[in-house]
């Protein structure tokens, strides 16, 4: 997908809409796809916090091409942000 070609994103109340949209996204795109797996460290009671209130799934599939939406800022020199 080319910047011009980002498409707008859809907002779901319920996360199994928001699975069954990516799913569906996903499959429109060709080419292998790659699973990529949280590491999270430090307290385990923090860890343990942060799983049970993230928005963030910890384990996502993605294809090149794919859309993301960033959670937070990462790099606002490099253009990550939410």
């Amino acid at each position: 997908i080319q910047v011009d070609e980002i498409r707008p994103t859809r907002l779901y109340p319920h996360k199994k809409d928001v699975a069954f949209e990516n799913l569906q996204e996903l499959k429109r795109l060709s080419g292998e796809s790659f699973m990529f797996v949280a590491v999270d460290k430090g307290i385990p009671k923090c860890i343990e916090l942060l799983e049970k209130h993230c928005a963030a799934e910890s384990k996502i599939i993605l294809k090149k091409g794919a859309q993301v939406v960033l959670l937070r800022n990462l790099d606002f020199g490099r253009g990550l942000v939410n």
